[in-house]
Parts: structure tokens; sequence; C-alpha cells
């Protein structure tokens, strides 16, 4: 689709949306060299923009209340590497809060039934509980990663 559009469907303007293209926002989206002229997939869902969150709970909460909005989430939007970002879906997929969908070679985040649930509640409650769901799996993440650098670490040295 046009950016006019993807204008009509989310009710922002052009200088919003030209500012997500260039962001890298709307995945998928490709510019014609030729003409300079944009093309969105048809599923492209607004970004998520609200306010970054700093902390991990609340970097997972906001995840969880963007896919529950059908709200993109992108590594941009929260200023994530992309390795560091999928550790964070992988960890809410694995707590049964997010699930992945790819259509078109694009990868959208749904709310699962659990997230859905846990996204009704104020901010506060959820990264308290999306905390909790997530501890084990964050720990798992945090020493595979560890391991990871130690091990490259340790190949550079020998």
């Amino acid at each position: 689709m046009t950016v006019s559009e993807f204008q009509s469907r989310c009710k922002k303007s052009t200088k919003t949306i030209h500012s997500w293209l260039r962001q890298g926002y709307l995945p998928g989206a490709v510019q014609d060299p030729a003409t300079g002229e944009w093309d969105i997939p048809e599923h492209t869902r607004e970004p998520y923009t609200g306010t970054r969150a700093k902390t991990a709970r609340a970097i997972c909460a906001s995840m969880v209340q963007a896919a529950n909005r059908r709200q993109h989430i992108v590594p941009a939007l929260y200023h994530l590497d992309p390795s560091e970002f999928e550790g964070y879906i992988d960890a809410l997929v694995d707590a049964d809060l997010l699930c992945r969908r790819t259509v078109d070679g694009v990868t959208y985040y749904d709310a699962t039934l659990k997230g859905q649930e846990y996204a009704s509640l104020s901010g506060d409650k959820l990264k308290k509980l999306v905390g909790e769901c997530l501890s084990t799996t964050v720990v798992a993440i945090v020493k595979g990663c560890a391991s990871a650098v130690l091990e490259a670490g340790l190949g550079k040295v020998i």
C-alpha cells in the first residue's frame, strides 16, 4: 500500500509515517530508488511509540501491552540490538505471553490469551507479573549470553 493508504488506515500525518519509515519502524516497507515512493505491506501495523521502557521488566511489559493493542514492535523502538530484542521476545514467547506470526517475510508479535489477560492490568501490576513469569527465563538468557561472550573471548586468546 502507499503512504497515503497507510495514513488513511492509521489516521496519522504523512510526516509521522515518513518518520516511521526512516527509522525502520515499519518492517517490510521498501522504497523505490527511482521514484522515492514507498510500498508498505498490507498487513503492516502502526508501531508502538509509547514511552521507552528502560528496565527489563518495563521493556517486557510494554512489549506485551503493544502486542495486545496490535501495535508493531521492532528493536529500534527500544534502542536495542536485534539479538537482545530477540532475547526479550524469546523470553515472552517461552512465558506464553506472546506468539510470533510471519506474513510475507515480516514477523508480527501477538499477545496470547495469557498476555491479553496480563496486558489489561495496570502498568505496575503488569511489570510485577511479567517479572515473575520471566525471572527464570531471563536468568537463562543472561547465562547463555555470558557463556557465549566468554567462549568468544577465550577463542580469541587461544
